[in-house]
């Protein structure tokens, strides 16, 4: 049996707590299946910290350690608002430079997404993609280019929420 008091102490501490030294001397074949399993995750980190204004606006601190920085990045992506910060950023820039998004920020927003996706169940938010050929309707679409009445292209995909609705119209070249 054991004291009340003495387990109430021992649970006490901050989560920066040393680990057990079972788990400082676990196998390395348990670290690598680890970083197997995160590969996805790991991925986006190294897209987000090779851009110094993503790491400005999202990791905070470029010093902190690689597990640090994916808990703050994988904790600030499965906010719905951040998902939508992050939209906004990458239109901006598209619109600034009048291009289409790059591969890295298109993988990025989708990578993004799917961690956001982990806190629901049966149900997900998506992108919203567009048809070049197709008229230009502002409801649906949001112009990078002032003019025009038929879609190009598309520079950036939309966001349709967990409930299916349309929250960033996908932003298009006319």
């Amino acid at each position: 049996m054991y004291d009340r008091h003495e387990r109430t102490e021992s649970c006490v501490g901050p989560l920066a707590a040393t680990p057990p030294k079972e788990v400082l001397f676990a196998s390395s074949n348990r670290s690598e299946a680890l970083r197997e399993q995160l590969a996805p995750e790991l991925a986006l980190l190294a897209r987000f910290r090779s851009d110094t204004e993503l790491v400005a606006l999202w990791l905070l601190n470029d010093n902190e350690p690689e597990g640090r920085q994916l808990l703050r990045l994988v904790a600030l992506l499965a906010q719905w608002d951040q998902i939508l910060q992050l939209w906004d950023h990458l239109a901006q820039r598209c619109k600034a430079a009048q291009r289409p998004a790059s591969e890295d920020e298109r993988q990025i927003l989708a990578a993004a997404l799917d961690i956001h996706n982990l806190i629901w169940h049966g149900r997900a938010a998506r992108l919203q993609s567009v048809v070049p050929g197709t008229a230009f309707h502002f409801k649906q679409h949001e112009r990078g280019v002032q003019t025009g009445e038929i879609i190009r292209a598309q520079w950036l995909p939309g966001l349709l929420n967990a409930a299916g609705q349309l929250q960033k119209k996908p932003l298009v070249e006319t």
